[in-house]
């Protein structure tokens, strides 16, 4: 077993166990903090930060107020990122593509230039992934025939988000997704791969956890957003 599937068999036994303890009412991105920490640390056996400061967020903040911070960093003995995490909780939110997606960019921000890993932790009832997986702008060209799903899901291994060269039908979605990023130089594509959805025989109101793990870039081609987008 994989330490992605590890992660994701463990917060979903997790979740389980919170319902049977009467504490379902307390579900929230936040609340996932703990048994997420825990997780990482019994499976990296290294010490793990929350909220740790983003490396190339920082850089461009100006001003009073916190920095731009990532979810979790688990820390090896030279001091060096051994991975970087982001969390996510579903909810009824009709941002959630495009959330989901800026998550992504920021971990590849950091991947694989800074951290030795990165990936997305998105836990929430099976209901809400569907609503998820529905989004038109996840969803494939309808008469291109190469064109795929943006995130990998229990029928596809991997994916890529492929900014440049611009798809028509998805520069709105982008276009929302790479406007916090101006004036950076952003990868051009994404590749990710996903772990086996826990627990895989679901029903609507059964929570879910998915674990989304950025692969090795073919290229390192970045370019600016407002350079190819009309960025608001």
């Amino acid at each position: 077993m994989n330490k992605y599937n590890q992660i994701g068999i463990g917060l979903a036994s997790w979740l389980e166990f919170e319902i049977r303890a009467g504490r379902e009412s307390l579900f929230c991105e936040s609340y996932l903090s703990n048994p997420i920490g825990q997780l990482l640390q019994a499976t990296y056996k290294a010490h793990v930060v929350a909220e740790m400061e983003h490396k190339v967020l920082k850089e461009r903040h100006q001003g009073a107020g916190r920095k731009p911070h990532f979810d979790f960093g688990v820390i090896g003995e030279a001091n060096e990122l051994l991975a970087a995490i982001e969390c996510k909780w579903l909810s009824q939110s009709k941002t959630l593509a495009k959330d989901i997606l800026i998550d992504l960019v920021r971990l590849r921000l950091l991947y694989p230039h800074y951290a030795k890993e990165a990936f997305l932790i998105v836990a929430g009832k099976m209901k809400h992934f569907k609503e998820l997986f529905e989004d038109k702008g996840l969803q494939p060209h309808p008469k291109q025939w190469n064109s795929h799903f943006l995130l990998p899901t229990e029928n596809d291994n991997g994916s890529s988000i492929r900014f440049i060269p611009k798809a028509r039908f998805r520069e709105s979605l982008f276009q929302q997704v790479l406007s916090p990023f101006q004036g950076l130089d952003v990868p051009q594509s994404i590749r990710i791969e996903r772990a086996i959805p826990n627990p895989r025989s679901a029903v609507s109101n059964t929570y879910q956890v998915y674990v989304w793990r950025l692969k090795k870039p073919t290229t390192d081609d970045t370019f600016k957003p407002e350079a190819e987008y009309n960025i608001p």
